[in-house]
């Protein structure tokens, strides 16, 4: 984006961003919005994150946050897409406002981001009562298809996203007192599906470390946060307000998000924590991996059984939708109810 000044009104230009003719200057102006507002302390990451400095000329009052969704519209628009989704902070007014009342986007509903730190999880292993397993990749794209395919959100490349290099697998759980006909049949696809437990809960986890990293540099003074931000920054970073967790987070770290989270049954909160200590197990090993983070519907029932704890770190975010085109068009679906949010697969892409 260019800023050109005249005397009296400012005149705004947007562009599609250069790699080669603009990295040096955006990341000049990346370090220029370091989070943190004393010397003391700072945190840097090595991503590429322009929603956040939007966010930040929206507080200018000079149009540009307009412009630019203007502009990512009507790319998007060339490039195909029928519908712009977006999301951002609970307590963001700014933003609100730009996409409510001056871009007529819609709200859909509200999902928790969690964040823990690894080395604040319990030790406790795993209930010898409960088996843990890792499903097949064509196993765990049946299922998610099977449970999850009609639902709101649901990506068509599911297939994708489970064979990318970054998805370190899925896992299920259930209690060793029944049995999951057809697990451990790979032919018998109607039966895994049909067949499952009283009670079971999956989860995938997706490895960060390598796509982006964050270090906390100087002194752990929460107060330092810049809570305005969003997008990756802000996800992970507005979790650091309990000082617990920035004491645990020094030097360059990553984390795993886990995604895909769903169960079934009247024990299936206790399943998926018995996961979520899994996945604990699992952060050990992987390099600089020091927290583990997913994001889930708040009206989604596993969403108040794992944000309990006084490590987990909870913050809001509210999602908006916009049809592009001036139209409702011949859509088959409906999206005007927030409550269609209740089970959502958030792609581990687009965290």
């Amino acid at each position: 984006m260019d800023l050109q000044h005249g005397s009296m009104d400012k005149e705004v230009v947007v562009r599609e961003f250069n790699r080669e003719k603009d990295w040096e200057v955006v990341e000049k102006l990346e370090r220029n919005c370091e989070i943190g507002s004393r010397k003391d302390y700072s945190i840097l990451t090595n991503a590429l994150l322009s929603w956040w400095e939007m966010e930040r000329w929206l507080e200018w009052r000079m149009g540009i946050g307009l412009k630019l969704m203007q502009s990512v519209e009507a790319w998007a628009e060339r490039n195909g897409a029928r519908y712009v989704f977006l999301a951002t902070e609970e307590n963001n007014a700014a933003s609100t406002n730009l996409f409510v009342l001056k871009c007529h986007y819609i709200k859909l509903g509200s999902l928790a981001i969690l964040f823990q730190p690894v080395e604040a999880c319990s030790k406790k292993n795993p209930s010898g009562d409960v088996r843990i397993e890792k499903l097949t990749v064509e196993q765990a794209i049946s299922l998610y298809k099977d449970r999850l395919g009609g639902e709101k959100f649901f990506p068509a490349d599911i297939d994708a996203i489970l064979k990318e290099d970054l998805s370190l697998g899925t896992w299920v759980s259930y209690f060793k007192e029944e049995q999951w006909d057809g697990l451990h049949c790979k032919e018998n696809d109607e039966e895994f599906l049909s067949k499952t437990p009283s009670s079971w809960a999956i989860l995938s986890m997706w490895k960060t470390c390598e796509v982006y990293k964050l270090q906390i540099k100087g002194a752990p003074s929460v107060r330092c946060i810049n809570t305005t931000l969003t997008h990756i920054r802000s996800k992970i970073l507005r979790c650091l307000r309990a000082p617990s967790s920035c004491e645990l987070l020094t030097g360059p770290f990553g984390f795993l998000f886990l995604y895909g989270l769903l169960g079934e049954g009247e024990r299936m909160g206790d399943l998926m924590k018995f996961l979520w200590c899994f996945a604990f197990s699992l952060a050990k090993d992987v390099t600089d991996c020091k927290a583990i983070v997913t994001e889930v519907s708040n009206c989604d029932p596993l969403c108040g059984h794992l944000s309990r704890g006084s490590s987990i770190s909870r913050i809001n975010d509210v999602w908006f939708l916009k049809k592009l085109g001036g139209g409702a068009g011949n859509d088959s679906v409906s999206w005007t109810a927030a409550s269609q949010l209740s089970r959502v697969f958030v792609d581990p892409r687009d965290f």
